[in-house]
């Protein structure tokens, strides 16, 4: 919002003025108004003059003179024309249907139209000065966003006549709809209604309305069009803009007078998507191959796209995935783009998800952001919850940040919203992390691979003469010249010329990339009078001459003059422009590793090349490679991703005897590397865990192509080794990833030999940036686990004093494979924690520790999980005592006591020692409600755990009247921490819900039981689904409860599908459980000695069979 761009008009006849409105700015010669300012009865007045810019401003106002050039109006009826009449706004009613209209903003009721459509278009005879692009908004949430205005009401009149500036201000209620279609505005201060039925807010009729997105960005949502007395003069009515712009012609105009189309993001997600989607402005070569630049005319895909509408649209669960696949080139990101576009017209909320990254503006410091990933997509999901409308987002390289992508989907699932929401991941292929997010979501993930664009000769051909013409129209528009010195080049006469014979082209240009990479190098080289290079790859000409351009622009801006980068003992000019060039280069490749960045990385980025010359460096880079212009950051991407790679890996693995250079350079070395300390020099401008994920993910992507392989394998060892802090944090999580895994798991190892405590530092910090939840991410977290275990494992062969960090990792190895359901392999794990620990026990290494006592507590868990009791017990025991010694001088370690004892009460009563269970249970239960009388929000899961365990040890004892309230209780903690984090509590929820159903089945109460056994049953069984194996006995638990609750409440038939599925889910168990099963016997007998009829047929229908004998018998006989 611009005061600038403010505009007061008035219009009437040559003679008198009839009518006074506001408007807005949007383009050096088009205003922005309400239709009623310039209309009276029907027909455009004659006479439209204005005045822009704010009274109160440094500029004098400028006046103009103007006319109506939107909506077109037929002269000889003031008439709406059918151009704009019912193609676009279905709502109209057209002209003169509108009875017992009230006045506007003190006009005549002369307005025969819909009151959303009530906005016109003002060409201005003259151009003025405009200071930027307006975006467009509309809010889709339901909480009041702020919005403001200026305009020109009559209230601001000063005693001269002259109406002066008012600022609106207020909140928008979205859900609130005012008459024929419009917005409403409650306007925080109001003036008194005025004398002779003028209405308070006459003259701000026109006003743009703006709120601002999370980014605290302007987006104009409405034009005001009325005020309503009623309110008090507080509520105003506003035409909205979604609604006007679907207007072919407004959309058009805008266009063409501002040179972008008007967009309507929603406002609550601009500030976190990039919902716009405007296409890149490509200013070298090489970005015109960008899928994001858009240069050549999306062609094809019509199955993929169909594909997608059909899951977008489909009557899938409210929260979808796609994984869309294909190798670098494929155009999985245009047509990600091409599909969210088709998705915004068909009414959804779109925007792809950007992975800005945290600005540090404390020089020298460290940003503390293992969580960021996740903080960021809970904002998002935070954002999407409150939408209104179906919504859908897009991320791209999910692979390089599952956190991110897994964060966003499970907290969308939690929000059990029913609009529709979906994800779109794009991802060169899939890993571990998309492994979980297939078990965590079942039938609600899928994945589409994407292949070759073109796959016969025919559509090879058709593709080629599209991108040719395409290109050489980018080619024409860039601001260097790309063949050199030669004279301009007629591109456009060049690709007529090429598409009449194309080359012939074979399996390879079915990638979208490489056959636009062929078209473009055509052009090019064509033009520059070249052939190929022999022995070189099209990738690698195509950096050759996308180094070109940029050295070419570099000299355009004196960069290469005298000895500007040069060293200044240079003498041979020659050698000079060598210096310089590789000074550039230097920067080039640190803008690929970090880009998009800030203003103060930009010019760290240009110091690479020469301290002094920085700025100059920065804003060369910065013109070449622009960022979005919404965002705030002074450098975007070098893109495509492919010409990214080549050109860091070209600069990397350059060495001197690849260029002509004399002896003095080298040093006597003909292969020594130009630029073998670029990395360390970059590598103190990474501050953060998720930018260090980013620059690795870049250079392992460009190590995987052949030329570059050998040397950047070393560099990434080198650059973890070196930089551990955050390298060796970052390289961990993408080690998952199978063609990156060398390279990486190697650096580690190197850092293990040099530094091994630098190693378990940022070994801790990559595993406590792994969400804390049992769920979400399951099985990344698992693979991350095992590759922590094996580097500590390696300190520990090196070192015994690392053995402990071997424990630690082991153990928390142990309960990650314990999450995914694969217990043996949890329990092995488990066992190696605990052999170790016992070893450094016994050799008197270390005294007891908080952190080694909860290796004993989890080993007994893993133990329990397998079925070996005794064992467990045992081990139980042995925590318990531990944790005593611990709090022999006090209760510092109060917590750890009570978590060893709470495990040992449970494993207590599963040995059926009732009395020792009891004990220990009610000792825990009070440590617990003293330790939450200390800190509520740290101990409230454990005393939930105590209540929900002592409640099941009184009612092993035959206490039911006791128990009853304490599950009471424990469920209703579980409800809110199942509220502060859905993933984490669920499990525990749904075995609350289970345990407080039985115990109010024992109290005689089985009708109010029965709706918590049908809520168990829908959590156990989400569960289930979400990681499958892992959740089965609690399922198989949950029904069998719903099926005791069904016998003991008398409907018979009702227990038999619960238990019979329980049935079937506890045969499927690695370990059985045979008291389960003979419960679930047991209840069905009940049902059919108290009914054998109905649950005779019930049972044919569920099992299509005849009761069995087994079930027929007595439970007396049981």
């Amino acid at each position: 919002m611009d005061p600038l761009a403010l505009v007061d008009i008035r219009a009437g006849t040559e003679s008198v003025q009839q009518s006074y409105g506001s408007g807005y700015l949007l383009g050096p010669r088009l205003v922005l108004t309400a239709r009623h300012v310039v209309f009276r009865k029907g027909r455009v007045l004659p006479r439209i003059s204005v005045r822009i810019g704010s009274p109160g401003g440094a500029e004098k106002p400028l006046r103009r003179r103007a006319r109506l050039c939107w909506p077109t109006v037929d002269a000889s009826a003031g008439a709406q024309t059918a151009a704009d009449s019912d193609t676009d706004q279905p709502e109209s009613t057209g002209v003169g249907s509108v009875r017992n209209r009230r006045g506007v903003a003190g006009l005549e009721n002369d307005r025969g139209f819909d009151g959303a459509l009530d906005v016109a278009l003002l060409s201005l005879t003259e151009p003025v000065p405009c200071a930027g692009e307006v975006r467009w908004g509309r809010p889709i949430g339901t909480r009041r966003p702020a919005y403001e205005g200026l305009g020109f009401p009559l209230l601001a009149e000063d005693e001269n006549g002259r109406r002066e500036v008012e600022q609106l201000g207020g909140t928008l209620p979205p859900l609130a709809t005012g008459p024929l279609n419009t917005v409403v505005l409650d306007q925080t201060t109001a003036p008194r209604s005025r004398r002779h039925g003028v209405r308070a807010w006459a003259g701000a009729s026109g006003t743009a309305v703006f709120c601002r997105d999370g980014a605290g960005r302007h987006l104009l949502v409405g034009v005001v069009v009325e005020d309503v007395g009623e309110f008090e003069n507080r509520r105003l009515l506003a035409a909205p803009v979604w609604r006007f712009c679907t207007s072919l012609r407004f959309a058009e105009l805008v266009e063409e007078h501002t040179g972008h189309p008007p967009v309507v993001e929603p406002v609550e997600l601009a500030g976190s998507l990039d919902c716009r989607l405007t296409p890149l402005t490509a200013r070298t070569p090489g970005s015109l191959l960008a899928g994001a630049a858009e240069t050549v005319a999306f062609r094809g895909r019509l199955e993929e796209l169909a594909a997608l509408a059909a899951w977008r649209d489909g009557s899938d669960p409210a929260v979808s995935v796609v994984l869309v696949t294909g190798e670098g080139g494929a155009g999985k990101s245009r047509l990600a783009r091409e599909f969210l576009r088709q998705s915004r017209a068909s009414g959804w909320a779109v925007g792809l998800a950007e992975e800005a990254r945290p600005v540090d503006d404390r020089p020298g410091r460290r940003v503390p952001d293992e969580k960021e990933q996740e903080k960021r997509a809970r904002r998002l999901v935070d954002r999407l919850g409150d939408c209104t409308v179906p919504a859908l987002v897009a991320t791209d390289y999910a692979e390089a940040h599952p956190v991110f992508a897994d964060t966003l989907i499970s907290g969308l699932a939690d929000a059990s919203r029913q609009l529709p929401r979906r994800v779109l991941l794009l991802a060169r292929s899939e890993g571990v992390w998309w492994r979980n997010l297939e078990e965590e979501l079942g039938s609600a993930a899928s994945l589409l691979p994407l292949g070759s664009l073109s796959t016969g000769t025919a559509a090879r051909r058709a593709t080629y003469i599209s991108s040719v013409t395409c290109l050489a129209r980018g080619l024409q528009e860039l601001p260097e010249p790309v063949a050199g010195r030669r004279p301009p080049t007629d591109w456009r006469d060049l690709a007529r010329r090429l598409a009449a014979a194309p080359p012939a082209l074979d399996g390879t240009a079915g990638n979208a990339l490489t056959l636009q990479m062929t078209a473009l190098l055509d052009l090019m080289q064509t033009a520059a009078g070249t052939g190929p290079v022999p022995d070189s790859t099209p990738e690698q000409r195509l950096a050759e001459h996308e180094r070109g351009y940029l050295h070419r622009s570099a000299a355009a801006r004196g960069l290469l003059a005298d000895n500007a980068l040069a060293d200044a003992t240079a003498t041979d000019r020659a050698r000079r422009r060598r210096q310089g060039l590789r000074a550039l280069d230097r920067s080039l490749a640190a803008a690929i590793l970090l880009g998009p960045c800030d203003a103060e990385t930009t010019r760290q980025i240009g110091a690479l090349a020469d301290q002094r010359h920085s700025e100059d460096v920065a804003d060369w880079l910065a013109s070449l490679y622009p960022a979005p212009a919404d965002q705030p950051l002074a450098l975007g991407q070098v893109q495509p991703d492919r010409l990214a790679e080549y050109l860091l890996g070209g600069i990397l693995t350059e060495t001197h005897g690849s260029r002509t250079t004399d002896a003095t350079e080298t040093g006597g070395s003909p292969e020594k590397r130009v630029h073998a300390d670029l990395l360390p020099s970059i590598a103190p401008l990474v501050r953060t865990l998720d930018a260090a994920q980013t620059a690795l993910f870049a250079l392992a992507r460009t190590a995987v192509h052949e030329p570059f392989r050998m040397v950047l394998d070393q560099e990434i060892r080198r650059l973890i080794a070196d930089h551990p802090d955050p390298f060796a944090a970052a390289a961990p999580l993408l080690a998952t990833v199978p063609d990156h895994r060398a390279a990486l798991l190697d650096g580690l190892r190197d850092l293990a030999a040099r530094d091994p405590t630098a190693l378990s530092i940022q070994s801790w910090r990559a595993n406590d940036s792994l969400p804390d939840g049992p769920v979400s991410l399951a099985f990344f977290s698992a693979s991350v686990a095992g590759v922590l275990s094996g580097l500590f494992a390696d300190l520990a062969a090196r070192d015994g004093a690392y053995l402990t960090s071997l424990v630690k990792a082991l153990s928390n190895e142990g309960i990650r494979l314990s999450q995914v359901g694969r217990l043996d392999e949890a329990l092995a794990v488990s066992e190696r924690a605990l052999t170790h620990y016992r070893d450094i026990v016994d050799r008197g290494g270390m005294d007891v520790r908080t952190d080694l006592v909860s290796v004993v507590n989890n080993h007994a868990l893993r133990l329990a999980e397998a079925g070996r009791l005794r064992e467990a017990l045992e081990v139980s025991n042995e925590g318990v005592r531990l944790s005593r010694e611990l709090n022999r001088d006090g209760d510092a370690y109060l917590p750890e006591l009570a978590v060893a004892l709470n495990n040992h009460a449970v494993r207590l009563a599963e040995n059926d020692l009732q009395e020792q269970a009891m004990e220990a249970s009610e000792e825990v239960l009070g440590y617990y409600r003293e330790l939450v009388a200390r800190s509520r929000s740290t101990y409230l899961p454990g005393l939930a755990m105590a209540l929900n365990n002592h409640a099941l040890r009184l009612a092993e004892n035959d206490d039911d009247e006791e128990a009853l309230p304490l599950s009471e209780e424990a469920l209703g903690h579980y409800k809110e921490l199942v509220l502060r984090s859905r993933n984490t509590y669920l499990p525990d929820l749904a075995m609350a819900l289970n345990n407080h159903a039985v115990r109010l089945v024992e109290n005689a109460r089985p009708e109010e039981a029965r709706p918590l056994t049908h809520q168990a049953v829908v959590l156990a069984r989400e569960l289930s689904e979400s990681i499958p194996g892992a959740h089965l006995h609690d399922l198989a638990q949950s029904l069998v409860v719903s099926g005791y609750a069904s016998v003991e409440a008398g409907d018979f038939r009702g227990a038999v599908a619960p238990l019979m599925e329980a049935k079937a889910l506890l045969s499927r168990l690695p370990i059985p459980d045979r008291a389960l099963d003979d419960m679930a016997i047991g209840f069905l007998r009940a049902a059919f000695a108290a009914a054998p009829s109905g649950v005779s047929g019930e049972f044919r229908a569920v099992a299509g069979e005849e009761v069995p004998e087994w079930m027929r018998q007595s439970a007396e006989h049981d």
